[in-house]
């Protein structure tokens, strides 16, 4: 099964023509091979760097095959993986170089892991963490190396470090021999000249601040208007509650509040221009300003805003209603499937076909009915395609692809992944991908190897 399975891919990489779908198979294949051949796996494994350049498919593959090999052959192993990246003006993964100095630790060569890990730690393409990392790995090795370079290890490692421990190795790299000595800043001041003289600042004379003149509230209530004409709702808003409590009440107030109100209501800005109107209510008598408050409420349940409609009823001294608890949100995949069957015996033929799929999407693996909310979730998907032309027939056969592709992804029990994977197969297999319908089988037959 294993020489079958070896001689398919050796068939798909030869009639392949993208770089990286090659490198994609000589990957898998590598998998296959290093069992009774690690020399021929090394090879796939550098055909693919070459083809389709340090991927994590292969930098993953690439260290599980080195940790087998002898620390020299590890070391010129993922050294050729390293030189074939940057070849390609690409950066090496952090993992594969901090990979290449533990080998040449391990082959006793600590110069050389040391600087190694201090060319990580200088790279300014790899992210931080990774370079601390390096930086203190160096450390450690920086009395095997000359003092030149160790100094050049401390203090690239207290680039990356702060507080007391930067100041720890920036006194480890002074002390070298060719270190800044602790006197070398002073400027030379210990052999008898006496310190320069500090110069005088010269200061500017101070100015007062002028004071802060506000704008009159007509002003802003017509700096309002144009925000909201130009459909900048809530800083309209905002200049309008900040104009009517400095007003005094009175008809000319209530005249370009309503303006205002209009032109929010009329660029559809319905919750901003209700809030004004509650901000405006604030300068009315407490009777009037009750009965007001409760038509404003009513008009924001009508507008959908239930909150605010709450809270406002709630500031006019009237009891809030309690609402009737709505099903719990589903958190499990027999809880999404639940919901769809409830969503259908609710609503019938009148049931959204997207909603009810969006939520038989997450239950197609990982309780006892998987079986059958694949199969409805395929027979919605047919249903929402049905008013479509022969176009689109190939895209209804996607989202079918897509849900069983989803469903087996997602299954863990090994009977029934089987079973899809090898639905899976033959569907990839009946619209040509024989490379997909490959792989899948090739991942099922390695899941069952480790489970024997």
């Amino acid at each position: 099964m294993v020489r079958a399975g070896e001689d398919t891919l050796r068939r798909s990489i030869a009639s392949a023509t993208d770089g990286r779908a090659r490198a994609r198979l000589r990957v898998e294949l590598a998998e296959l091979v290093r069992g009774h051949d690690a020399a021929a796996a090394r090879d796939e494994l550098d055909h693919a760097a070459r083809e389709g350049g340090a991927t994590p498919a292969l930098t993953a593959a690439a260290l599980s095959l080195a940790r087998t090999m002898p620390p020299a052959d590890r070391v010129a192993f993922i050294g050729n993986l390293g030189n074939l990246a940057k070849a390609e003006g690409k950066t090496p993964a952090p993992t594969l170089v901090a990979a290449l100095a533990d080998a040449q630790l391990g082959a006793d060569r600590p110069r050389e892991a040391a600087l190694t890990w201090l060319g990580l730690a200088r790279d300014q393409r790899v992210p931080v963490h990774h370079r601390r990392a390096a930086a203190r790995r160096a450390v450690r090795l920086a009395n095997r190396l000359d003092p030149a370079e160790a100094r050049a290890t401390l203090t690239t490692a207290a680039e990356l470090a702060t507080g007391k421990p930067r100041l720890e190795l920036l006194r480890r790299a002074r002390s070298l021999p060719g270190g800044e000595t602790p006197d070398a800043g002073r400027g030379g001041r210990d052999n008898g000249a006496p310190p320069p003289a500090k110069e005088t600042p010269v200061r500017a004379p101070a100015v007062r601040a002028r004071p802060r003149v506000s704008p009159a509230p007509v002003a802003v209530l017509e700096t309002a208007l144009a925000e909201a004409r130009a459909g900048r709702a809530n800083r309209a808003r905002r200049l309008g509650e900040e104009a009517i409590r400095f007003s005094p009440p009175g008809p000319e107030l209530a005249a370009r509040v309503g303006a205002l109100d209009t032109a929010l209501r009329e660029g559809g800005f319905m919750k901003d221009a209700l809030r004004l109107r509650r901000t405006h209510l604030e300068a009315l008598d407490h009777g009037a300003a009750r009965e007001a408050l409760l038509a404003l409420a009513a008009e924001a349940e009508e507008a959908g805003l239930g909150a605010l409609a709450a809270d406002w009823r709630a500031d006019a001294g009237a009891a809030r209603t309690a609402t009737a608890a709505g099903p719990p949100s589903p958190t499990t995949p027999a809880g999404y499937y639940l919901a769809a069957q409830r969503l259908l015996a609710q609503d019938g033929s009148a049931a959204a076909p997207a909603q009810v799929l969006a939520l038989l999407e997450k239950a197609l693996a990982g309780h006892p009915g998987a079986d059958a909310a694949l199969a409805l979730s395929e027979t919605i998907a047919a249903r929402i395609s049905e008013g479509s032309g022969q176009s689109d027939q190939r895209k209804r056969e996607s989202v079918g692809l897509d849900l069983l592709r989803a469903a087996h992804a997602a299954e863990y029990e090994p009977l029934r992944r089987g079973r899809l994977g090898r639905r899976l197969a033959e569907t990839l297999e009946a619209r040509g991908d024989m490379i997909g319908a490959v792989a899948v089988l090739e991942i099922g037959r390695a899941a069952c190897r480790e489970r024997v």
